[in-house]
């Protein structure tokens, strides 16, 4: 088991955006939110990706898109935090299927509030799916 203190995190200035694109791709296939559900029954996993973080990730926010990776070099899976004005918001955050269940998702999400506070961002709002009981229950939320 990976302990989370053991994790790499990348930004996607680092990893550039296909290797995001990939990892985000492998973990959406089993989302448990109903929006990306509907735009996957409607795409290709990578289509849907490489568009979502092309169309939707400004060069600014690169420094707060996180890939984490495990000592030896995996991808594990990947926080997404944007700016909204002053603000942030929680975008994305995935777990790829194999290493879920470890309480990645809420070193994750701290990564990401670490980016987002070195970027001034100091308030953050996630919008969660109240289905997706795993990120309703991340460490953080109120």
């Amino acid at each position: 088991m990976i302990m989370p203190h053991n994790l790499r995190f990348r930004t996607l200035a680092e990893v550039g955006r296909e290797r995001l694109a990939k990892v985000m791709a492998g973990a959406v296939t089993t989302t448990l939110d109903r929006n990306d559900r509907l735009n996957l029954s409607r795409q290709d996993p990578r289509n849907w990706t490489g568009s979502f973080i092309h169309h939707d990730v400004q060069p600014a926010d690169e420094k707060s898109w996180l890939l984490a990776e495990s000592p030896d070099g995996e991808s594990v899976g990947v926080v997404g935090i944007s700016a909204a004005g002053d603000s942030a918001i929680l975008c994305h955050l995935c777990v790829v299927p194999e290493y879920r269940g470890r309480r990645l998702g809420e070193q994750l999400a701290y990564a990401g509030y670490r980016a987002a506070r070195q970027r001034g961002l100091a308030t953050i709002y996630a919008y969660v799916d109240a289905v997706n009981r795993p990120m309703v229950a991340t460490p953080g939320r109120r």
